[in-house]
């Protein structure tokens, strides 16, 4: 075959392939067109939970995981010892994980929550079989290295994303992950500082990121107090769920999640299910604000609060900073 020849379907120019139209159902003028017409959904689809937890070790994750409707671990650590709870055996390769993902899928069941624990140390049992296949002693030099391992380690959970996809339909899905400290380069502020990530290779936890509902960064909460010169920190104990980024970690949610939650699995559930009382929310604002000293910064938030009276994401942006701004 002439390769240097362009694909029939493909632009001279620029080699792009263009668009296969086989699929396409009815012709109108010079037009292909799809109908979508019966295809089209409306309104909020109701979903099973799909989360990622992460924090430092011995937080409480697997305790809150536990918490959840029926839960059934995959548990590539022993975090569960403690714990009453259904468990597989412990997973030594990629196909005893589909397997059991297999399983919960196809067979009948009375499991409702399916909890990963932890993804990286799954991702090592990952590591390791892809070693074991090369006869090498590290992801760095399997598949002839040059980051090749780590691409089939990626490539995997690219299959384990599309398992727990077609899973979701049937269960709630958490995802259990230590946390790691690193220096982080703010291109924003053109800084650099150091930042809890999850434990997991960087394709790897973006991927993990992108995909679930829900990152929660679970620590201990920390105030703060100045004295003097210093600024000091001090808790109690209190253990607590972030929802949002913050430059000290990485979060998220799709719900308008108040920016900090209890470290419990109903809390989470019930601040989801829970639609926001946009009048009770302004009120709380409200409250927040008469606590603030300075005027300017007042005037800034009852300014906020009359541009974004109907907006429940930025009602509750605005309540997380005073939150804090309050407890500093």
């Amino acid at each position: 075959m002439d390769f240097s020849r362009p694909h029939p379907r493909q632009s001279k120019k620029t080699g792009a392939r263009f668009f296969n139209a086989t699929n396409r159902k009815k012709k109108k003028g010079n037009i292909m067109t799809t109908n979508f017409k019966d295809k089209i959904q409306t309104g909020v689809p109701q979903q099973n939970h799909l989360v990622l937890i992460y924090g430092i070790s011995g937080i409480g994750k697997t305790t809150f995981a536990a918490s959840a409707p029926k839960p059934i671990f995959i548990a590539p650590e022993n975090g569960t010892g403690l714990l009453d709870v259904a468990r597989f055996p412990e997973p030594k390769s990629f196909e005893d994980t589909q397997n059991m993902l297999n399983y919960l899928t196809v067979e009948h069941h009375d499991y409702q929550t399916l909890v990963v624990d932890s993804v990286d140390w799954l991702e090592y049992v990952f590591h390791r079989e892809i070693c074991s296949r090369y006869k090498v002693k590290s992801i760095e030099l399997a598949a002839g290295g040059y980051g090749k391992g780590y691409v089939e380690a990626f490539n995997m959970f690219l299959d384990l994303k599309e398992m727990l996809s077609a899973l979701r339909k049937k269960m709630n899905i958490i995802l259990i992950a230590h946390s790691e400290i690193t220096n982080f380069s703010d291109p924003q502020q053109q800084a650099e500082y150091h930042r809890y990530h999850i434990k997991l290779h960087k394709k790897t936890a973006a991927l993990m990121k992108e995909f679930v509902d829900s990152v929660l960064f679970a620590n201990f909460k920390i105030l703060t107090k100045e004295e003097g010169l210093r600024t000091r920190a001090y808790g109690d104990g209190e253990r607590v769920l972030y929802t949002e980024s913050r430059p000290g970690f990485e979060a998220k949610n799709r719900f308008s999640l108040p920016f900090e939650l209890p470290l419990s699995w109903e809390e989470y559930a019930a601040a989801v299910k829970q639609p926001t009382n946009l009048p009770q929310l302004v009120e709380s604002i409200l409250a927040l604000a008469n606590q603030i000293q300075n005027q300017d910064l007042k005037n800034k938030v009852y300014a906020s609060l009359d541009i974004n009276k109907n907006n429940s994401k930025m009602l509750l942006s605005i309540k997380n900073r005073l939150q804090q701004l309050v407890n500093s």
